[in-house]
């Protein structure tokens, strides 16, 4: 799915293998936006990345980046990682894939 940049297919190996926050903090790592320690628990730093991310996300910085086009709706800059920042995630980390 990483390779050939397939978001339905990372988003459905996301669902079987139920992802849980490590995923996620990996994601955000990976996309610039440090968790601080991959841990599993959503505290301080990775609330931290995460508000980061939800502003750089709105502002379209992955795909301009990366030159690709923005699928997935702005989400809310609340720190949480929701299912609609998650999903945001997926595609950015997708996105910043493709560029290496």
């Amino acid at each position: 799915a990483i390779l050939s940049a397939d978001l339905d297919a990372f988003d459905a190996l996301a669902a079987e293998e139920a992802w849980g926050v490590k995923h996620y903090q990996g994601m955000l790592r990976a996309v610039g936006c440090d968790p601080g320690p991959i841990d599993g628990a959503e505290g301080q730093y990775t609330k931290r990345a995460t508000r980061g991310f939800q502003r750089d996300w709105n502002d379209g910085v992955f795909h301009r980046l990366a030159e690709v086009e923005k699928v997935r709706p702005d989400v809310p800059v609340d720190g949480s990682l929701s299912e609609p920042t998650r999903a945001a995630l997926r595609e950015a980390f997708l996105a910043c894939a493709a560029m290496n």
